[in-house]
């Protein structure tokens, strides 16, 4: 009811994960970068596909999309402008999913992530500061929801 079971779903964190590791498996078969980038998002998509398309993980998707085609052809990757185009995209498929407790949640935690260094000013030398500073920010940017 509280719409916290998006801290145990499938997140952008995860979906992090999944393509760390994806690309480490096909860098070991010595794939093209090219090659591997985009064998990621296909089992990505596929992976979301079996989830469900849970908004978090689309919103993650998105924006590795993004991030992957900057790579491909070489222009800078924003990551607000990134977040700001998923959020369009997934609103403008389905508007439903403005009132999405998973997509709201996903977005402000993006976005604190974004800003961490601008809306907490800690001096964040060790590894402890860094975590406790990205921490901080994240429960900022999420108090309203």
């Amino acid at each position: 009811e509280l719409g916290i079971s998006h801290l145990l779903a499938i997140s952008g964190l995860h979906i992090g994960i999944i393509t760390f590791f994806l690309a480490f498996i096909f860098n070991l078969l010595g794939l093209h970068k090219t090659i591997v980038d985009l064998l990621c998002l296909i089992l990505l998509l596929v992976y979301i596909y079996l989830i469900d398309f849970p908004a978090s993980a689309v919103r993650a998707f998105i924006m590795t999309c993004f991030l992957t085609f900057s790579r491909i052809f070489k222009k800078a990757y924003d990551p607000k402008k990134a977040l700001g185009a998923s959020v369009f995209l997934m609103v403008l498929i389905n508007p439903y999913r403005i009132f999405d407790m998973g997509l709201i949640l996903s977005v402000f935690a993006t976005l604190a992530l974004i800003y961490k260094d601008k809306l907490v000013n800690i001096k964040a030398d060790s590894y402890i500061s860094k975590t406790f500073k990205l921490s901080l920010s994240i429960n900022i940017f999420l108090l309203p929801c």
